[in-house]
This record gives C-alpha cells, structure tokens and sequence, in this order.
C-alpha cells in the first residue's frame, strides 16, 4: 500500500523498533510507517507521487482511491481544510443512530495542492455510544443557548488593545436533557479560581535576585510581546530563605511594578487528575500570573515563573507585556453588552455532537454544541466590534 503512492520503487525495508524505513536501491528514503500495538498508525511520505485533480469529482475520487489502498472505506468525509500550501482532510466513522461523526477517529490525510499524499495518521476505532434516556430536540436547545450569556466585554491586543465583545468560554452548550453545560463544572475545572497574591516588596537588582548567589548565567530575551529570563547553573544548587511561590511573587513585583496588584494566581488544582496526567516529577513548580483590569481578565496573557520547590531558585521567567498605560484612556464601547448579545443570538444555533466521558475513553456521549451556521469560515464568532457591531469569525480556511 506504501508504494501506491511514491514514485520510486521501494526495494528495501528496515525497522527500527516501532518504525518502518523504506528505501530504494541507492539508500534514498522513500516513506516511514510508525506503528502503535503491532498496527500503523502515521505514515510519512518523502518522495509521493502526484495525483493531480482540478474538480471537486477528482478530488473526490483520490480520496477514495486512498481509502481503498489503506482498507478505510467505511469511513466518511467530515471536513476538508484548505491551508495555504495543503489540504487536511478528516474522514472518521459515525453514529449509527443520528449519524453524527465520531471526532477522534478514523484517518486523517496531509495531501499537497498538486494531489500529492504526505501523511496519513489513522486513529482508534474501538467506540461506544452511551445513548441518553431523554434527548430534547435541537429546536429547544436552540432556545435554551439562546437564552444563556454567550458574549463577554474583552481586550483583544491583535486589534490594539481595544474593547471588543468576544464568546464567554465558560459556556459550553446543552446537555441531552436540557441542562445547561458550563466549563466550570467539567472535572478538571473542580477549584479552579483566580486567588490575589501575597504582600511582597521589589528587589533593587532583579539579576541578583534571579542568580541568588549561584555560579550561573542568565540570559535575557524579548520580543515585541513577550520578555523572558532563563538561569542556567551546572553547579549542585543550595536552598534559600523563602518559598517558591514567595520568590516568584517578589520576582512578578519587581518586573510589573505596582500593577502587581491587578495580577493574581491562576489555580487549577484538579487538572491534571481528571485529564489523567501524572506528573512523575514536581521538582519544579510552575505559577501563572494573570492580569485583571476592571473584571477583565487577560489570562491568555499570563506570566509564568518556575521555581525549584527545593531550593526556592527561579529557573525562568516567561512575561508578557502588557501596555498597562493603554487601560487609562480605553475608548469606551458605544454597544451595550445587551445588544452585543442580541447579536450573536440571532446567528448562534446548536448541533447534537459526542465527546468522549473522559479523555481515554472509548465510550462517547452525546451533547448539543454551539454552532453559527451562518458562519463564512464554518468557525465560531471570534468578537464583536464594540462600535459598530460587525461580527469577525475565527478564521478556519474554508473561506
């Protein structure tokens, strides 16, 4: 099936533990098969062959070409994304039952603008399907979501620094029966909250402060958004006075002056546990600072400092600059939050989706997803302009 798509003629194959090496006759690769459990699971092509197509019928017809060569014929298109240089194509299995597509599995296929196949990924196709005992229609769905706060007055940076009406991400959809389901009440987001941050005064010197004694070097970077400080020591490292988040407080302090107090301690204490990551090592503890302005929070612009829990020694810094003078003299928005929303109610709809019950799992349940259907990118609203309230999509390549 490899050589269905390569232009030179494999003549030899090595494996090297999980993955498969094919070349020609004068040692040039050709392609790479990984597998997973004795089963391919991404194969990578370095010299693939074109299969030009110019109409939608072409197109089509490779993709079930490529489905035929790799046994995957069972499975359906569910999105084609068109990038500058390739397409991605998504083809997965569905549910029987409202045949909706099953995200997260089947294949998925990296193929070049002139019909070209540089990857092919395949995914679990091991599912179930927990069917609820009540399912409301999309119809009332629809006006529960549209009832609900779907947007929230925000900073966008990338528009300079001004008020925008952008979704509120706590809101996730509707469950089966009507209830309305929000991010915060996801298992990962159990005690996740914003907590002020400790008294602290700045240092004189903050080099000093980050070295504290070390036989080490510090290396400082910046960029036009973001600065960053990293301490490299080859030395065994002794323990100073104070605790990691203390340090990494005095060190916040001393970069952002006194709008330390608008900053606060992002907490998420049951994350990892209910992704199911375990985190072998916590030598080192990683704080996020987030800035909050008039109950605008700009988490997606936290600080991060990591700090040695044993020696209490900062290992980096990674800030972003924030124009804090900006804030004073923000122009104020002339739509109301009210008629931001009505807005966005008048495009937002829902549609019956699966996810998984957790994030190994092989059984799928069902909820109602917001959805603008209206939508030119096929993706959500990305904000609002606060002055003359034209709506701006995620952009998504399906333009």
């Amino acid at each position: 099936m490899i050589q269905d798509f390569i232009n030179k003629t494999i003549v030899k194959e090595v494996q090297e533990d999980d993955i498969i090496y094919y070349y020609t006759q004068k040692e040039e690769p050709l392609a790479e098969t990984i597998l997973l459990d004795g089963f391919i699971s991404n194969v990578t092509f370095f010299d693939p062959k074109s299969h030009p197509f110019s109409t939608s019928e072409e197109k089509q017809h490779f993709l079930s070409y490529v489905q035929k060569v790799f046994e995957r014929e069972h499975l359906v298109l569910d999105e084609i994304i068109d990038f500058d240089s390739h397409y991605m194509v998504l083809l997965t299995l569905r549910e029987p039952r409202y045949n909706i597509p099953v995200h997260s599995t089947g294949m998925n296929l990296t193929i070049g603008k002139n019909g070209t196949l540089e990857e092919v990924s395949f995914s679990n196709e091991q599912v179930h399907f927990a069917y609820p005992e009540k399912l409301i229609s999309k119809d009332q769905a629809k006006v529960i979501i549209q009832q609900q706060q779907l947007m929230t007055l925000t900073i966008r940076p990338d528009i300079g620094w001004h008020y925008v009406y952008a979704p509120d991400f706590n809101l996730v959809g509707v469950e089966t029966d009507g209830k309305v389901r929000y991010m915060t009440d996801m298992p990962e987001m159990e005690g996740a909250c914003f907590e002020p941050l400790p008294t602290v005064e700045a240092v004189a010197d903050l080099k000093v402060f980050l070295i504290a004694g070390r036989n080490a070097t510090l290396d400082v970077y910046e960029t036009e958004d973001m600065k960053s400080w990293e301490i490299f020591s080859d030395e065994e490292e002794k323990a100073v006075a104070g605790n990691p988040l203390e340090k990494a407080c005095i060190a916040l302090r001393t970069i952002v002056g006194d709008e330390y107090n608008r900053f606060y301690l992002e907490k998420t204490p049951n994350l990892h546990k209910a992704l199911g990551i375990e985190i072998e090592n916590d030598l080192f503890k990683s704080y996020r600072f987030v800035y909050v302005n008039n109950n605008i929070s700009l988490d997606f612009l936290a600080t991060e400092v990591i700090v040695n829990t044993e020696t209490n020694n900062i290992q980096s810094i990674n800030h972003s600059l924030i124009p804090y003078e900006k804030f004073k003299n923000l122009r104020k928005p002339s739509i109301s939050y009210k008629e931001a929303n009505a807005i966005a109610q008048r495009l937002v709809d829902v549609d019956l989706a699966l996810e998984r019950q957790h994030i190994d799992s092989i059984v799928y349940s069902f909820v109602y997803l917001i959805d603008y259907p209206s939508s030119p990118t096929k993706g959500h609203i990305h904000y609002i302009d606060a002055w003359t309230g034209e709506v701006y999509f995620v952009e998504t390549g399906f333009q």
